[in-house]
């Protein structure tokens, strides 16, 4: 969106109006064509000059200085604008940083650029500098047709899908596009087209359904381009400026043949599968509504036993080919499903499924989010690294560390900090063990750390038990010593004295 169409915020200039800044600026983002101009708005008149030799841009291994390698355009409608149009181009997937210095002034030369607002310009802080990175270069390409090509058997229900590499200009791929058969040619005006939310990828509705045993032929002109205008590659060789053609057959006319299930949602064996799933079974017939949803039951496998669950209200969609439901609550974390669908269902015909189908699932592992809290002697320790199994993370200034999308399961957690001895530490993580957010925390609590420089606890009780064992020892010598008495050493009694 270019800066010159939109107006200037009320009050953003500071200083009492004095200093200039910058209100808006691009490119930014990614995808950025390599032909890109550079638009900065400002909230007051500007000193050209100042704002040429102001601004610059790099690639991280060359500057490209504003006053020499851009052609500058400036003007006060319908805001203060400069306009920076590069004389090089630029390179393909590559990030870039735009800089203007607060060397920049006002038109009067008196006021430098007071980009952080405080009312004082021309400081370091008032440099505005921002990034964007180019589109890859490659032209945008078809990576996946539905119906693929070649496929038979095709509903005549079908919608067209097309996903492409990269987001694409939708008005000239509907253009572009048409679906043709030998009765006839589908267009944009012969059905309606639904976008993804970043544009690469387009749903064509046909407005009836495609005839039965048919031949058609998905047809992508050249003229279809990517949202910075680089026209398509049809064929993949990666020369942008040709045609994608994909083709596919419906089945035939289906009123003696029985209804059979086409697809599942999930798909029959899908694992991780999210506990509250949009489960949808898609037939190659229409089918009656009432007959074909009380054909249809869902239940729990555990071991050898099955308990039935409730439903929520069923949901049919194209033209009755497609019934979707939900579980009346929430699955169970990590648990084996079953959905059933009995011969009692029909298609419009009043044709039985002729054999039950039946898929299953298993819901996704519990997971959430992991914290706790790294101490030493009670105060908090900033920076130790601690490891959950592969997945890393660094103890902020409160001592504190979170692990996010963690599965259930058992895992070695390691604290390691320089100058502090390694603790591991195992923990099985399970749903039964979290708490909070809906039960999606697991708090592993306190740990504490010790130096690496001082005695562990155990170590200092082995010396002190070392150091009481040895005076003992040497208190029993002495005791012995003071027991033994040398005849040489008594004084003789007074009787004995006189002998």
């Amino acid at each position: 969106m270019s800066v010159l169409a939109v107006a200037l915020p009320a009050g953003l200039v500071s200083g009492a109006g004095a200093y200039p800044e910058a209100s808006l600026w691009s490119p930014v983002g990614t995808g950025v064509p390599i032909d890109t101009k550079f638009q900065i708005g400002w909230t007051m008149a500007m000193e050209t000059a100042s704002v040429e030799d102001a601004f610059s841009l790099t690639d991280g291994i060359q500057v490209f200085p504003g006053p020499l390698m851009f052609a500058w355009t400036h003007g006060t409608s319908p805001q203060n604008f400069s306009e920076a149009t590069p004389l090089f181009t630029l390179n393909s997937s590559t990030t870039y940083r735009a800089t203007v210095l607060s060397i920049a002034t006002d038109a009067s030369g008196l006021y430098p650029l007071d980009q952080d607002g405080d009312g004082v310009g021309g400081e370091a802080t008032d440099v505005l500098t921002w990034n964007f990175t180019t589109e890859d270069g490659f032209p945008p390409k078809v990576v996946i047709a539905l119906p693929g090509d070649g496929a038979v058997n095709v509903p005549e229900t079908t919608d067209v899908v097309l996903q492409f590499s990269e987001s694409m200009d939708p008005a000239s791929v509907e253009d572009a596009f048409s679906l043709a058969s030998a009765p006839r040619t589908w267009t944009k005006l012969d059905g309606t087209f639904t976008w993804s939310p970043g544009q690469d990828e387009a749903t064509y509705t046909p407005s009836a359904n495609l005839a039965f045993g048919t031949a058609y032929m998905i047809l992508l002109a050249a003229g279809a381009t990517d949202t910075n205008g680089n026209p398509l590659d049809g064929n993949g060789d990666g020369t942008a400026g040709d045609e994608f053609v994909s083709e596919f057959a419906t089945r035939a006319e289906p009123d003696a043949v029985p209804p059979s299930v086409t697809s599942t949602m999930p798909a029959d064996g899908a694992t991780r599968v999210t506990r509250m799933p949009w489960i949808s079974i898609s037939f190659d017939d229409a089918m009656k509504q009432g007959e074909t949803a009380g054909a249809i039951s869902m239940e729990q496998i555990v071991g050898a036993f099955a308990a039935l669950l409730p439903l929520d209200a069923f949901e049919w969609s194209a033209a009755n080919h497609t019934v979707s439901f939900t579980p009346a609550q929430a699955l169970d974390w990590d648990s084996l499903y079953r959905v059933y669908v009995s011969k009692g269902a029909r298609d419009d015909a009043g044709l039985q499924l002729p054999v039950p189908h039946a898929f299953t699932f298993r819901t996704e592992k519990w997971n959430g989010h992991v914290i706790g809290v790294v101490v030493i002697g009670g105060a908090p320790v900033p920076g130790a690294t601690v490891t959950l199994d592969n997945s890393t993370t660094q103890t902020n200034e409160t001592g504190a560390f979170a692990f996010d999308g963690v599965e259930a399961g058992t895992y070695e957690v390691t604290i390691a900090k320089d100058g502090y001895v390694t603790v591991l530490l195992t923990r099985e993580l399970t749903q039964w063990a979290a708490s909070g957010e809906g039960g999606r925390v697991i708090d592993l609590g306190t740990i504490s750390l010790h130096r690496s420089d001082l005695l562990s606890p155990v170590a200092a009780a082995s010396i002190v038990a070392a150091v009481l064992a040895a005076l003992a020892v040497v208190g029993l010598l002495l005791r012995r010593r003071r027991s033994v008495v040398r005849f040489d050493e008594l004084e003789p009694d007074d009787g004995e004295a006189e002998r």
